[in-house]
């Protein structure tokens, strides 16, 4: 059955809204948490919020205060948009960038891919949504230390989000599944690592 296109905008647009609240408690009272992405919470209390957010109402993550659940949200919430969050179009255009990019200087490693990122944000094909997104990523992987995660965790997390329909699907054990993801992680390892030399905190304009 065809999804009505006006609820599609609203279901996006309330999902979207959760993905920024979770994103806001992780870089503030979430940010140390211990073992983030690693713990899940009860597959009912997720599936029970994410009817709450869907029925329009606003969950307090900071009163509430459960990282695994704002962390289980927050993959939820992206893997249910009707439009992805993630420039999925990209994602070549991106890896291209990244290949070219190996024999450039180390402090200009970053210019090709953020060259195809500002090109398609001037054209609204990504949202502000998806850089902050990957800024915090970068945010809790210098925050290592105290809440568990890493650079090369966290990209393995997202990676399935550049692929088509999240990668589902797809045989897993096929061997163009395992290509796709590889280069998909790599890409976002990548962006992960550099995303505050393409866009430094507080140039909103390249946003």
């Amino acid at each position: 059955m065809a999804v009505d296109p006006a609820r599609a905008d609203i279901v996006d647009a309330r999902l979207e809204a959760v993905v920024n609240q979770c994103m806001d408690y992780l870089a503030n009272e979430g940010l140390q948490a211990p073992n983030l992405f690693r713990t899940v919470p009860p597959h009912a209390v997720m599936e029970a919020v994410m009817q709450d957010v869907l029925e329009g109402e606003s969950i307090n993550f900071v009163a509430v205060n459960d990282p695994s659940l704002c962390t289980a949200v927050l993959t939820a919430g992206i893997r249910r948009m009707n439009k992805p969050l993630f420039p999925v179009h990209l994602i070549d255009a991106l890896a291209e960038a990244q290949q070219l990019s190996a024999r450039d200087p180390p402090a200009t490693k970053h210019v090709r891919m953020k060259e195809v990122l500002t090109n398609a944000a001037l054209q609204g094909s990504v949202s502000s949504t998806f850089l902050n997104l990957v800024g915090l990523l970068n945010l809790l992987a210098q925050n290592a230390g105290a809440n568990g995660t890493s650079f090369g965790q966290l990209a393995a997390t997202f990676a399935g989000e550049w692929m088509p329909n999240h990668g589902q699907g797809q045989p897993r054990n096929s061997p163009e599944y395992r290509q796709d993801l590889q280069k998909c992680t790599r890409v976002m390892t990548d962006m992960i690592l550099n995303i505050y030399h393409m866009f430094p905190a507080g140039d909103e304009g390249e946003q």
